[in-house]
């Protein structure tokens, strides 16, 4: 929150803080530092704050538009409980609210996994566990399927179970799509 004004005719420090690896806007920096710094440009800022809004207005239409459906399917990849506070099913009146509230503070987030096919596997994949077909806690660090005790697949060891069996059905090896065809079946 400081400011350092440079005065025109001293070119020398213009071109070393144009070159300077702190500066935010040089092309060609390396890593990161603790303290950075821009060049100030309101045309610039007020670009990206309409960018910002431009976002946070698609997030909305688009939370305000989607089928029920795909709401529930998004909300609960986002972890919006579909619950209230006194242990009773929202009413999809009160999800898309709370849901449309989401896509208006973290458009960012939301906009990234609105209408991904992530979202349809992790509904299937969270379904799956909420119903005990597939089994976490037969050995920890795998996943088991929980009808005929089948093998999934290996948990490593620093990852949500849940956001790694999304992984796994996404990856493009025979495994993988077996996993994601008996998913499909169960479902």
């Amino acid at each position: 929150n400081r400011v350092l004004r440079v005065p025109e005719w001293d070119t020398a420090a213009i071109e070393f803080l144009e070159k300077c690896n702190a500066n935010i806007d040089n092309p060609n920096k390396k890593g990161t530092r603790k303290l950075t710094f821009f060049e100030w440009n309101p045309v610039r800022q007020a670009e990206i704050e309409r960018q910002k809004r431009i976002r946070k207005v698609e997030a909305i239409k688009f939370a305000s538009l989607a089928s029920d459906n795909d709401m529930v399917k998004h909300a609960v990849y986002l972890g919006i409980p579909l619950i209230d506070e006194l242990g009773i099913q929202k009413t999809p009146e009160t999800l898309r609210n709370d849901y449309e509230l989401y896509a208006e503070s973290q458009y960012e987030k939301f906009l990234q996994s609105a209408g991904s096919k992530e979202i349809e596997i992790g509904y299937i994949v969270n379904k799956a566990i909420i119903d005990s077909k597939i089994d976490l806690g037969v050995r920890p660090g795998s996943a088991y399927w929980s009808n005929d005790g089948g093998f999934i697949c290996k948990i490593p060891a620093n990852t949500k179970p849940k956001q790694y069996l999304i992984e796994y059905a996404l990856m493009p090896n025979d495994e993988s799509k077996a996993f994601l065809n008996q998913l499909k079946k169960l479902s």
